[in-house]
């Protein structure tokens, strides 16, 4: 186990990365030198990268974090729906947290768990992304697959067709437990999505969507949570509010205390997701 510093425009591979000054490049390099359970920083940059950046992770365990800690200091920028990123996670443990990704293609899935895992995101801001058609930010395709993602904030991002979503818990899917706590969703671009949170499910998977605010403002109708009919499913504490199309949700088991209200923040055009002091929000979620 160890802690590898990144650096994915002056790296260099040949480095040992166990300092900030000797940076490694990629994220498959670093993830080779951290070994299990280890650490790997993104320094606080903003990286304009020229080129698909896709790495595998060798091991289980392993975080990927920005230096700070602040999302907002810490960018991998696409610059066009054109450029890809991702990460194969082969059936590890691996937690993502406080970084930006924007302005990126999702060709298959960003946070690709392949056949399971457990996959941990935490505080990051995903802003602009264009998800291919049939296509999921995150999630996995087969085996069993446990997914908690708290905390983030999904600005703007849009998908080719009506078959992709933001996190997807399909195909042939074994059990597993899906959570979605304390994340922001606002949409202000053409939106065709099949649902925010879309999956087929294995029979006894639980879906719990919690404390979550979903901002809608495009004339299309949307599903935040669909789900297959083995799974159980819950839908509590969250607010769903629209200016457009109607938000809606397919099989879910219980659906409770939520509102459907404007969520008052700071300023939504600025990309200040923050709540006002006023907001209907504040105080009104669940203890997790």
């Amino acid at each position: 186990m160890a802690t590898i510093y990144i650096d994915l425009i002056s790296g260099n591979d040949g480095n040992d990365g166990l300092t900030v000054g000797a940076p490694k490049l990629t994220i498959s390099s670093a993830s080779t030198a951290a070994e299990v359970n280890g650490e790997m920083i993104l320094l606080d940059n903003t990286y304009n990268l020229p080129a698909n950046n896709d790495s595998s992770l060798a091991f289980s365990g392993q975080t990927l974090r920005s230096q700070s800690n602040d999302a907002s200091l810490c960018i991998i920028d696409g610059a066009s729906a054109a450029w890809r990123f991702s990460l194969i996670l082969s059936n590890h443990t691996f937690t993502f947290k406080n970084i930006t990704v924007r302005d990126a293609l999702v060709a298959n899935k960003m946070l690709n768990m392949a056949d399971g895992g457990t996959l941990f995101v935490q505080n990051n801001i995903f802003k602009g992304i264009v998800i291919n058609s049939t296509r999921h930010l995150m999630g996995a395709q087969t085996g069993d697959a446990d997914i908690t993602v708290t905390g983030n904030k999904f600005i703007n991002c849009n998908s080719i067709s009506t078959q992709s979503s933001l996190c997807s818990v399909g195909g042939t899917l074994g059990t597993g437990t899906i959570i979605w706590n304390n994340n922001t969703i606002t949409h202000n671009s053409t939106l065709a999505m099949k649902a925010l949170l879309f999956g087929t499910t294995g029979t006894g998977t639980i879906v719990t969507v919690k404390n979550c605010i979903l901002y809608h403002d495009n004339a299309t109708a949307i599903k935040f949570m669909t789900v297959g009919s083995g799974a159980v499913a819950t839908f509590s504490n969250n607010d769903t509010f629209t200016t457009g199309g109607a938000i809606t949700n397919t099989n879910v088991d219980t659906e409770e205390d939520n509102i459907t209200v404007d969520p008052l923040f700071v300023d939504l055009a600025g990309g200040d997701l923050r709540l006002r002091q006023a907001s209907p929000c504040v105080g009104t979620g669940a203890v997790t």
